[in-house]
């Protein structure tokens, strides 16, 4: 049998949801550097990032991103100390938000607290890298204007065969291999770009529940769950650098989920693509690679 709402239950729901809202938004209490106005920022949270928040800051600056909503989750590294030149110069809006299960608590906290200070605005990871081809992330979401959000497909890279975690180079230049399958189902996962002013509420880190209007992928297709059918990714993708070699892999594993909603498990697959089948994968953005040689010139990310 069928399960109903009662008209009452609706009306109530929707009083209630402005206090649920502000009651998340108490999770996150300290905030440093000025708040403008932009076209496209990016929302994280993060902890014991620091050996690589430099590139992936420094990597979305090239595709066009222009701010960025930092969420630091407790962190025990230098990160807050390699953030401050940025939080000087307003590129990026810091928040210290310690505790656990805070991943949907602050995505919320960011998707009411800035829905008037950016038109568009990303919730990814920070071993998620956006990349759009041929242009920059402003210029392609320009064809986008009648939409509410954009979901884009994840490239998923694995440890490329690394133990140890490289002693020099990028994220992006140390890592190329992926799935064979282009359409495997790692690769139909999505993240959401989105208009904060028609966020309704998120409790998924890919699919967003929305106000009104239209959630489409690349190609204008309507979204309407956390997985595509088929991967589309001709205009823009996520790298999704998720285990990067086994060592840092074994770290991810030991410090657990961002959602809280469960221990990560440690699974071979997670790691090594030649099981299911890989191949190697050339995004295209050795250029960037090459920018941010000339940006971060250490022997690797901060170090």
């Amino acid at each position: 049998m069928s399960r109903t709402t009662s008209p009452l239950l609706r009306i109530l729901g929707k009083l209630a949801e402005p206090f649920r809202r502000a009651r998340l938004c108490d999770a996150v209490q300290a905030i440093e550097g000025d708040v403008g106005s932009y076209y496209v920022s990016a929302a994280v949270i993060v902890k014991n990032e620091a050996r690589y928040i430099r590139e992936w800051i420094e990597f979305h600056r090239i595709m066009g991103v222009e701010h960025f909503f930092i969420y630091d989750n407790g962190s025990t590294d230098n990160l807050r100390e390699l953030l401050e030149p940025y939080i000087q110069n307003k590129l990026i809006t810091y928040h210290f938000c310690p505790g656990t299960r805070l991943q949907f608590p602050v995505y919320n906290d960011a998707a009411v607290r800035y829905a008037h200070n950016t038109r568009w605005l990303a919730f990814i990871d920070a071993d998620e890298f956006i990349v759009v081809h041929g242009q920059k992330i402003t210029e392609f979401l320009k064809d986008f204007e009648d939409c509410s959000a954009v979901g884009v497909n994840w490239i998923m890279f694995d440890s490329d065969g690394k133990e140890k975690m490289p002693q020099s180079g990028f994220v992006i230049s140390n890592y190329f291999r992926t799935l064979k399958d282009i359409d495997h189902p790692r690769n139909l996962h999505i993240k959401t770009i989105v208009d904060p002013r028609q966020v309704k509420f998120i409790s998924n880190p890919h699919y967003i529940k929305l106000k009104g209007g239209r959630y489409v992928d690349e190609n204008g297709q309507e979204i309407r769950s956390a997985f595509t059918q088929k991967n589309s990714t001709k205009q823009i993708q996520i790298n999704h650098y998720y285990s990067k070699s086994v060592e840092e892999y074994m770290e991810k594993i030991a410090r657990g989920c961002a959602d809280g909603t469960a221990a990560r498990q440690l699974d071979q697959e997670d790691y090594d693509y030649t099981i299911e089948g890989a191949r190697h994968y050339d995004s295209g953005i050795g250029d960037i690679a090459l920018k941010l040689k000339e940006i971060i010139p250490e022997t690797y990310n901060g170090k």
